[in-house]
């Protein structure tokens, strides 16, 4: 879009420099805010870009950050960890909210055996390890919110 509206500019100045001689005062005149219009759509569409560039930095900000984030993290049966020495540390974070947004939210403990999201509150039935349980607690001790 750039390069057709500076083209059409480069165009129009030859052409106003060879009908100046041909015309009246007023039609070059009307020639000469054409080629004003031209370069104000020329101003906006690098604004534009300006623009879409400054967004796409921001993103790559991110995208960095992000990447940073997840290098001290590791994936154990499928929940992911913080990372020390190789081995998963704390309670795991929330698959749910990552997949949904990115974001990495850490389980709050509510009891024994459960934990929750303090993003979305979603529970799961993890151990105080923050390990996931294979079998759920006898019903005696599920959480149900109450």
């Amino acid at each position: 879009m750039v390069t057709e509206v500076l083209s059409e500019i480069a165009n129009g100045i030859g052409r106003l420099k060879q009908i100046k001689k041909e015309m009246s005062e007023l039609e070059f005149k009307e020639a000469l805010l054409d080629q004003r219009s031209l370069l104000l759509e020329l101003k906006q569409a690098m604004l534009e870009l300006k623009e879409e560039n400054s967004r796409l930095k921001e993103e790559i900000i991110a995208v960095q950050k992000s990447d940073d984030r997840l290098a001290g993290t590791m994936i154990v049966t499928g929940f992911r960890y913080d990372r020390k020495e190789d081995s998963p540390v704390g309670m795991r974070y929330c698959q749910a909210c990552e997949e949904r947004d990115g974001k990495l939210y850490r389980l709050s403990r509510l009891n024994e055996h459960y934990a929750s999201c303090p993003n979305c509150s979603k529970e799961f039935n993890a151990g105080m390890n923050g390990n996931v349980h294979g079998d759920w607690p006898e019903q005696s001790t599920v959480y149900r919110g109450d």
